[in-house]
């Protein structure tokens, strides 16, 4: 795991969301590896003595098979945290008082010089 001091110390220093956010995902990806690794040994403990079935639910091994997935499941819940927090702070919805753009069909193409010689007068 991540040693979380230079973590706090970028969060304290950070001003905006987006620098907030950049924390989060440096964070998220360095705890990937390690939380990727104790959820293969969780399931290979489940299944020792007995990889081929899928544990009845309530069992140990069930359990087991349950935290792993969750261990990862967490990497995605921040990342969606994340994801939302930028959403809210940066993809404001329009306010009343601004007017909103009439629909139209896009501009006509320019007219093309015509081809060949121009008559003369």
């Amino acid at each position: 795991m991540p040693d979380p001091a230079p973590y706090l110390a970028a969060l304290a220093a950070a001003e905006t969301p987006a620098e907030v956010s950049a924390i989060t995902q440096h964070l998220i990806d360095a705890a990937q590896p390690a939380l990727s690794t104790m959820s293969d040994l969780l399931a290979n403990i489940a299944h020792w003595r007995n990889r081929r079935s899928y544990p009845e639910p309530g069992t140990p091994p069930r359990k087991l098979l349950e935290a792993a997935s969750r261990s990862l499941s967490v990497l995605a819940l921040a990342d969606e945290a994340d994801l939302a927090a930028l959403r809210a702070e940066y993809d404001t919805a329009p306010t009343t008082d601004t007017p909103r753009a009439e629909r139209s069909l896009p501009p006509a193409p320019p007219k093309s010089p015509p081809a060949g010689p121009t008559p003369s007068r």
